[in-house]
């Protein structure tokens, strides 16, 4: 049964400028999502009108060009720092509503200066691009 809201919100996050920071940014390009060097507080509004949200961003723990799903939880709000969790939390206190959330994190090597990705985080965008590809495609029958 629908909820009359958007179903899926796509926000990839991290400095363009940075090597393979920017694959966050790069995968929601790809898939018109929303592009943001940093999360902040002011998407709690954007996120608390959708039924689902998924987060893409660079881990330099995952081994480079791996892609790992994970859900979210809400979380402490920070003052200095938004977090996914966080905001989950901030839109379900100020707007009432949280949507299911995932994150997809894209093992990464490089943090060079310049906007070109590593053969690695390209190989990662793919198969992150793919996952999204098919979640939308089981939420949109």
């Amino acid at each position: 049964m629908s909820s009359g809201l958007p179903s899926l919100l796509i926000i990839g996050y991290g400095n363009p400028l940075r090597g393979d920071d920017g694959v966050g940014p790069y995968v929601a390009a790809q898939l018109d999502g929303v592009v943001a060097h940093q999360l902040v507080p002011e998407m709690a509004e954007q996120i608390a009108k959708t039924e689902s949200v998924i987060f893409v961003d660079a881990n330099c723990a995952l081994p480079p060009g791996q892609v790992e799903v994970l859900p979210l939880q809400e979380e402490a709000i920070l003052t200095h720092k938004s977090t996914p969790g966080a905001l989950l939390k901030l839109a379900r206190e100020v707007y009432g509503q949280a949507p299911k959330a995932t994150l997809i994190a894209i093992g990464v090597s490089s943090f060079h200066l310049g906007d070109q990705l590593t053969a690695e985080a390209q190989k990662g965008a793919a198969a992150a691009i793919s996952q999204i590809r098919q979640l939308r495609s089981q939420e949109n029958p």
